[in-house]
């Protein structure tokens, strides 16, 4: 078949009205970037030197860095018939090169369906329901039953709301090919015991809270098979003590190949992990995909000390996953620091300076970090100041910002700054006057 326009499809005004949008905040919400829809990408991306017909099965182009186009193709006996083009734009974009390939597909899988039925179902089916469908594709591509991935990122979002005894509460079970793996003393930093009883959740929606509440998704977990059966209980070992928070976080130690991580943290988030430090979690009503291996590289060049780039982001993630709102500066000169903020404001509790290295003082840092103003670390690891004011009358505000943003991109003229917001998300400035990398 010949390849049409899609404003000349069947059904496309129903696409237009209910559609497009919900694809289009969907997707900036689940990567936090911006997208750009092209209507007509046969035209329209050419400006990119992309020919789209020139391979019918092609549907990811990267452009640069910080810009890639997924194209939601329309198949017909598997050729492409028509499409609309996605420019996808967030620093660092490229990297996640293959997860934006499955993405693609679960795109034009969709989008295929639709067309099938005249896109009068497209309003439910491009939003929530196609990142349900793409994080399950996405996660069974280690070898698992599609099927069962879905039906276990169902059943955890039903466990999430659920409680014990009147109170919410963090569980988690590991999916693994390899659970013979686990009984192996040391090599997944962890020991297992045998259930009693094994349980199988291939065919159940019934929540035993009781269950669930006996391991807590930290230190204890289930470990499913891969027909989603639970055989063991895995305990985590004292290594564990002396990593970082993320590879804690992750279970690094633990997680090898197509492991997944499925675990409640509260009732507001759900995370769902694998060996790659990819996460995608649900939380304030959304879908949102982090990779933790970015997220340290954005503070590589500051940080020389890895140690130091665990250390904070630690209490970048803690922030963020409970709901602490908080401004952090981390000038390369702190001699300049004068020149953004209100001198009087550069308070200290005691006198010597505080290294967020020193486990010791964690809470106490936190309590630094959730009061009002900004909170000042040195490039070597101190926190130097806390409540500082940045000076209002400095900063030119572009757009519509809050103070809390607008303060935090006029102090990336002198290192970076980071504003966690009390939804979770945190945007970085790392260039004074440019748009935030959101994570």
């Amino acid at each position: 078949m010949e390849y049409t326009k899609v404003k000349n499809i069947r059904g496309y005004i129903d696409l237009e009205q209910f559609g497009l949008n919900v694809l289009q905040e969907s997707l900036s919400k689940f990567l936090c970037c911006n997208v750009t829809i092209f209507i007509n990408p046969l035209s329209e991306l050419k400006k990119y030197n992309i020919d789209i017909l020139a391979n019918h099965k092609r549907g990811f182009y990267p452009i640069d860095d910080d810009n890639v186009i997924v194209l939601g193709r329309i198949l017909e006996e598997d050729k492409m018939i028509s499409s609309i083009g996605l420019r996808i734009s967030k620093t660092g974009i490229k990297k996640s090169a293959r997860f934006l390939t499955i993405l693609e597909g679960a795109i034009t899988h969709t989008l295929t369906e639709q067309y099938q039925a005249r896109f009068n179902q497209c309003k439910f089916k491009l939003g929530d329901e196609l990142l349900l469908h793409f994080i399950a594709n996405y996660l069974s591509k280690g070898g698992y039953d599609y099927r069962h991935v879905r039906h276990l990122i169902d059943y955890f979002s039903k466990l999430r709301t659920t409680s014990f005894e009147g109170n919410y509460f963090s569980t988690g079970v590991i999916m693994t090919k390899a659970h013979f793996d686990y009984q192996i003393e040391g090599k997944r930093f962890g020991k297992t015991y045998a259930l009693k009883n094994n349980i199988s959740l291939a065919n159940t929606v019934e929540i035993d809270r009781r269950f669930w509440y006996l391991v807590d998704g930290k230190k204890t977990f289930f470990i499913s098979n891969k027909s989603l059966v639970l055989t063991q209980l895995f305990v985590v070992d004292h290594e564990y003590e002396n990593v970082n928070y993320i590879d804690s976080h992750v279970l690094a130690r633990s997680l090898k190949g197509a492991d997944l991580l499925f675990k409640l943290e509260n009732e507001k988030l759900f995370s769902i992990i694998n060996s790659d430090n990819i996460e995608i979690s649900y939380s304030e009503n959304h879908w949102k995909y982090r990779d933790f291996n970015f997220i340290r590289s954005i503070f590589e060049h500051h940080f020389e000390d890895k140690d130091l780039i665990e250390s904070f982001l630690f209490f970048v993630i803690y922030c963020s996953k409970n709901s602490i709102s908080s401004l952090i500066w981390l000038p390369i000169n702190i001699d300049n620091i004068d020149e953004m903020i209100k001198p009087t404001t550069k308070n200290k509790l005691i006198k010597t300076p505080i290294s967020i290295k020193d486990k010791s003082f964690t809470n106490h840092i936190i309590r630094y970090l959730s009061s009002d103003g900004a909170t000042i670390i040195d490039k070597k690891g101190f926190l130097q100041f806390f409540g500082c004011i940045v000076d209002l009358g400095k900063i030119k505000i572009h757009g519509v910002k809050g103070t809390g943003e607008s303060a935090a991109g006029a102090l990336a003229y002198n290192g970076i700054s980071i504003k966690i917001s009390q939804d979770g998300s945190i945007k970085i400035f790392n260039k004074a006057d440019s748009k935030p990398i959101i994570i």
